[in-house]
């Protein structure tokens, strides 16, 4: 057997179907939560689509240091953002295929107290993986991690909610059936593919195709 493939990047919120995709190809996937937090990055957001088109949602955090460690990082609960944030996602998919069967889920645990960023993405990302079908493979760092500590695949910060449909060079999605619009929408929220998708989800992760290097 040859050594694990492992890839470090960062630790999305409800990631996009790149990140999955990109998954796929490694064995384990270690999130560094010892890294530098970065602002409008997809740590603290994530894309769905609405009917008047992608709508990026986000979770408000408070800033009390210049650079501060990813795991550091507390939500600032002074800001009303639950209820929009829930409100975001029903408006969105209230009315999709799988929704009667998700829905609930996610609604306790995006309205449910919670303080670290981290703790919020953790959460989700499990549900999100129970919820499509997705073996678990993911690990957190104990430190920030350095080529010289083992062999693994760097993407920390190199997919980012910046780049426009055109300017996706590495990932190419699978098309499926979303909501809203006549054209199809790509890299959305892995909530955009379990809403719509449900158990198929899996299949059109597989389906589509990543191009390296990135």
């Amino acid at each position: 057997m040859g050594a694990e493939k492992i890839v470090v990047c960062e630790f999305p919120l409800l990631p996009c179907i790149e990140y999955f995709a990109v998954w796929e190809s490694f064995d384990k996937v270690i999130f560094d939560v010892h890294e530098n937090y970065i602002k409008q990055s997809y740590r603290n957001r994530c894309i769905v689509l609405g009917a008047n088109g992608p709508l990026a949602l986000t979770v408000p955090v408070r800033h009390t240091a210049p650079k501060i460690h990813f795991h550091e990082v507390l939500i600032d609960n002074s800001i009303s953002w639950q209820r929009p944030f829930w409100k975001g996602i029903l408006s969105a998919y209230g009315k999709s295929p799988f929704f009667e069967f998700f829905g609930e889920d996610f609604q306790k645990a995006i309205l449910s107290p919670t303080d670290r960023l981290l703790d919020f993405n953790e959460k989700l990302l499990s549900l999100c993986l129970k919820c499509a079908g997705l073996s678990d493979k993911f690990l957190q760092s104990e430190k920030y991690l350095l080529a010289k500590d083992f062999d693994f695949t760097d993407l920390r910060s190199k997919i980012s909610p910046k780049s426009t449909n055109g300017e996706i060079d590495h990932f190419v999605p699978a098309v499926y059936q979303q909501n809203f619009g006549s054209e199809f929408v790509p890299n959305l929220s892995i909530l955009d593919l379990i809403f719509c998708e449900g158990p198929n989800a899996l299949h059109i992760i597989k389906k589509s195709s990543v191009k390296w290097p990135y």
